[in-house]
């Protein structure tokens, strides 16, 4: 395996997708403490910080290994912030939603949430490992016009009230 350091803003990293998390990383489990530290580490940067200089998100470490046969990268490190990334543009997209700002809900989706490759078939730029996982993502979170109410009550386990508490 040859590592290879580089520096990408979030665009570039969702751009470069689309990312699987394997079956060997540990659920989605990011708690109230790490949500807020990525939470208020975004807000004051956009309030208080020197807009200009990035915003050090960490490091992400992809596997391409499989890239040629899946399409997809692997993620070995980093998949919990990515996916709170994720999740962070589904709920501004939904707010984009309440309020009617169509356009901007579409160029988020687009732009953030899902892509297209080559062949012009659309894909979602973070993905899980098994069709349990994607089928309930893609059912709660990543569909554009979701109108089932989303309720805490409807997880299956514990990586799925994870993910609607970090929605």
């Amino acid at each position: 395996m040859n590592i290879k350091p580089d520096t990408y803003d979030i665009r570039k990293i969702l751009n470069s997708g689309p990312y699987i998390v394997p079956r060997f990383q540990r659920p989605y489990s990011w708690q109230n403490e790490q949500l807020s530290d990525l939470y208020d580490d975004i807000l004051n940067r956009i309030t208080v910080d020197n807009q200009e200089e990035p915003l050090y998100l960490g490091a992400f470490v992809f596997n391409n290994e499989n890239k040629k046969s899946t399409n997809k990268l692997d993620i070995i490190d980093g998949q919990q912030r990515l996916i709170t990334i994720s999740l962070i543009f589904v709920a501004i997209r939904d707010v984009c939603k309440i309020y009617d700002f169509n356009d901007l809900k579409c160029g988020i989706q687009s732009n953030f949430i899902e892509s297209k490759d080559d062949k012009n078939k659309s894909y979602y730029r973070v993905i899980f490992h098994t069709d349990e996982q994607n089928a309930f993502y893609f059912e709660y979170f990543l569909k554009i016009d979701n109108d089932k109410l989303v309720k805490k009550g409807n997880t299956q386990n514990p990586e799925q009230k994870n993910l609607f508490e970090a929605y």
